[in-house]
């Protein structure tokens, strides 16, 4: 037993009387705790048989946490029952009896003992309702004394090894009174009655998804009377037409879905496309099928990405990158467009 200790008067020498004193809130917690994870593990036990078993525990005043064997997830709907079997014998308020006999006696009256643990030769019984279990531990005079247990988390820790963690007493209540409040200021944003916050939750997800659904169908066609507006304005370039422009507030995502509408516009072309937000800097270089292999937007972007203070790079027909200057986004822009020049009129470089 680890325990930890506090001088509040006097000087703490070898030998010295001194007294010790119970938190006896602390001691309360940790009782209804610890009695409820014996109530927990019995609860396990008859919902999954005897493959359930305890692979570690913590009981404290704030929480307890059991660890068991299992090879899958709880479902809510076992989670749920579980919590149920546990607060039917919370309900059922039975004594707890705690009696010290040899361990075979202990044995032979089905107690359960752990596999791992090593017992001496007399040991303690703890019976608590559907539960016993050989256990050296402080426990509650009856399962009532609990109050509530409330399950607030199941997760994985390892291989076939599953964790609950819930609370009981006095933290169990904390927990529905908090959650009562949470619940009352959803409503009160909401402006609804408790009862018809999930309601009014779907409802707004409902919205959420209309209205993502509409922004879509806008900024689709911002871009495509954007790009149209800029394919009119494209260069020739031996066979081919070019468009090199600053669309000014734009991240690289709507960069190259403009500078992808605007290549298929072009036909046999290449798009040169740069923007800023939130002073951070884009530019996507795109080229038709045709183009990609004399073009190698690839190259071009990673040629001029440095002249930002950026990086970038991608295929030979469509490539991106961001940088840290936007002061800088004309030079790179304009770099890139004497660079395709060179390559379309077969100059390379």
């Amino acid at each position: 037993i680890v325990m930890s200790a506090k001088v509040t008067d006097g000087i703490l020498r070898v030998g010295a009387p001194a007294r010790a004193q119970v938190d006896a809130q602390a001691r309360r917690d940790t009782m209804r705790n610890h009695t409820g994870t014996h109530l927990l593990h019995a609860a396990l036990r008859r919902a999954f048989g005897d493959e359930v078993h305890q692979a570690g525990s913590l009981v404290h005043a704030p929480n307890l946490r059991f660890d068991f064997t299992f090879g899958r997830a709880l479902t809510p709907e076992e989670l749920r029952q579980i919590e149920d079997d546990v607060n039917a014998a919370i309900l059922a308020n039975a004594s707890v009896q705690v009696t010290t006999m040899p361990l075979p006696e202990a044995l032979a009256t089905g107690a359960l003992a752990l596999f791992d643990e090593k017992y001496a030769e007399v040991v303690r019984v703890v019976e608590a309702g559907p539960s016993r279990e050989l256990c050296g531990g402080t426990h509650c005079r009856s399962t009532g004394d609990i109050g509530l247990l409330l399950v607030v988390k199941e997760e994985s820790i390892g291989a076939g090894v599953r964790r609950i963690e819930a609370l009981t007493g006095e933290g169990a209540l904390r927990e529905v009174r908090e959650t009562r409040e949470r619940l009352a200021r959803a409503a009160a944003g909401l402006k609804v009655p408790p009862a018809r916050v999930p309601e009014a939750i779907a409802q707004l997800q409902e919205s959420r998804e209309r209205l993502q659904q509409e922004l879509a169908q806008v900024h689709k066609q911002g871009i495509e009377v954007r790009a149209k507006e800029l394919a009119a304005q494209a260069e020739t370039v031996g066979a081919a037409r070019l468009v090199v422009a600053d669309v000014g507030a734009a991240d690289v995502a709507h960069l190259r879905a403009l500078s992808d509408r605007v290549r298929d516009l072009l036909g046999s072309g290449v798009a040169v496309l740069g923007g800023a937000r939130d002073g951070k800097p884009s530019i996507v270089v795109t080229a038709s099928k045709d183009l990609a292999a004399a073009v190698d937007a690839d190259a071009i972007v990673k040629a001029v990405a440095p002249l930002m203070d950026g990086k970038g790079g991608g295929r030979k027909d469509s490539a991106s990158a961001g940088g840290k200057d936007p002061a800088r986004l004309g030079d790179v822009l304009a770099a890139a467009q004497r660079a395709v020049r060179r390559r379309l009129n077969g100059s390379g470089g």
